[in-house]
């Protein structure tokens, strides 16, 4: 280190033109013109060599010297353009901050916007998926309405034609003798049926075994089917609709599978396809009343019925 101290020494010492020892070299930040510092460019600026002092150190180069040289000639010299460059590292310092202090609040509004802006789209998206969940599920509801309504009409042809069947099936069945009747092996029925349908008189006689016991609610069904004065009776189908389930076919546990209901008028007791059935039947004497369902807001009395007058 000292070795190229030494050698840097003379060099400097050769730059400087220093020949007198001692020697002190005073250097500043000025603009390179000599015109006026006011004007001058402080990117253009450059370390400049103010003065060099060389001699003894109790004259030229003493303390004193070195203090009023400063106040006198250097500083004054120096600090215009020292005090315009702070000031104007300064305001640019100020610029930089206003501009970094409007580019956040740029950047803080340009994310709330965006945050608006996503929060809306996911609003409206959202309100968009409810709507089309809501418009689906009508569709479905309405699908499924649809469905049980061509579901409930289809099967109140395939009734009808059912019923128009079982009237022709009893049109044409052979009548049974009153003497079965008298014998105990058959028993007179008289069916009042729901006012405004069938004829008016509606007896038959039927045997006394399971396959009659069904009949007696089909024939009630039969009678249900509305008769025109010139109805062409020849029309009815001669079998049952394909498909279409006979609901006397099959008896529950508590043999109450049938559509319509039938009871004794007097004592008034329900009959269901079961073996104490033609006891039951016995004991009304052979009068039955058919009902069938009806909607909560209808109600039947005896006036809804027609009979048979003997």
């Amino acid at each position: 280190m000292t070795s190229l101290l030494c050698l840097i020494y003379p060099i400097v010492a050769q730059t400087l033109q220093i020949t007198t020892y001692p020697s002190l070299t005073f250097f500043s930040l000025l603009p390179p013109s000599t015109g006026s510092t006011a004007s001058s460019s402080i990117s253009n600026a450059r370390l400049t060599i103010l003065t060099t002092i060389a001699g003894s150190p109790s004259t030229v180069t003493s303390l004193a010297s070195i203090l009023h040289l400063l106040d006198s000639t250097l500083i004054p010299r120096s600090q215009p353009f020292l005090a315009r460059v702070k000031r104007e590292r300064r305001a640019l310092e100020e610029v930089r901050k206003v501009r970094e202090d409007q580019d956040r609040r740029a950047q803080e509004s340009a994310r709330r916007d965006h945050d608006r802006i996503m929060a809306s789209r996911r609003e409206r998206e959202e309100r968009e998926r409810l709507e089309r969940e809501e418009l689906e599920m009508r569709k479905q509801e309405e699908l499924k309405k649809q469905e049980a309504e061509d579901k409930k009409n289809k099967y109140k042809d395939e009734l009808l034609a059912w019923r128009r069947y079982q009237r022709r099936r009893f049109r044409e069945m052979e009548e049974i003798s009153t003497d079965k009747v008298k014998s105990g092996e058959a028993i007179r029925i008289q069916m009042r049926i729901p006012n405004g349908s069938g004829a008016n008189r509606n007896v038959r006689v039927f045997k006394r075994d399971d396959q009659s016991l069904a009949d007696i609610f089909r024939w009630a069904e039969s009678l249900l089917v509305p008769t025109a004065a010139d109805e062409d009776l020849s029309k009815d189908p001669a079998s049952a609709p394909s498909g279409f389930v006979d609901p006397y076919q099959t008896i529950d546990a508590d043999g109450d599978c049938q559509a319509v209901k039938l009871f004794t008028s007097y004592p008034r007791k329900q009959v269901n396809l079961q073996a104490d059935a033609w006891d039951v039947i016995s004991q009304g004497g052979g009068s039955l009343i058919a009902e069938v369902a009806r909607a909560p807001d209808e109600h039947a009395d005896d006036s809804d019925y027609e009979t048979d007058d003997e």
